[in-house]
């Protein structure tokens, strides 16, 4: 995990190709901090959100908010250091679809 901060929001780049989790946070210093993280499957395969809505089973979404979870978990959200140094509405997670997701969910 990265330093603590007393803003965070989190950007979830959820495309047809890839999806990739991006942490902004202003830190105790001001300064504003940019770290991401791409969902991969066990075999390092990128996850990609079109991949999950065409397969369209409970498991393939079960396996994506697992592997969200564990993206957002490795920047430190979740952990008691991370409650504590940030209330929950200074933690936000955006979650957009490109347009290939949209023309697949159509």
């Amino acid at each position: 995990t990265g330093p603590v901060s007393s803003f965070s929001e989190f950007v979830v780049d959820a495309g047809s190709a890839h999806t990739e989790v991006f942490e902004f946070c202003i830190g105790e210093d001001g300064v504003t901090r940019q770290r991401s993280s791409r969902l991969r499957m066990p075999d390092g395969k990128s996850l990609a959100l079109g991949d999950v809505i065409k397969d369209g089973s409970k498991d393939a979404f079960e396996n994506f908010l697992q592997l969200l979870a564990a993206a957002l978990r490795s920047f430190g959200a979740g952990s008691e250091a991370f409650r504590k140094a940030r209330p929950p509405e200074t933690c936000v997670v955006f979650l957009g679809a490109t347009g290939g997701v949209r023309k697949i969910r159509d």
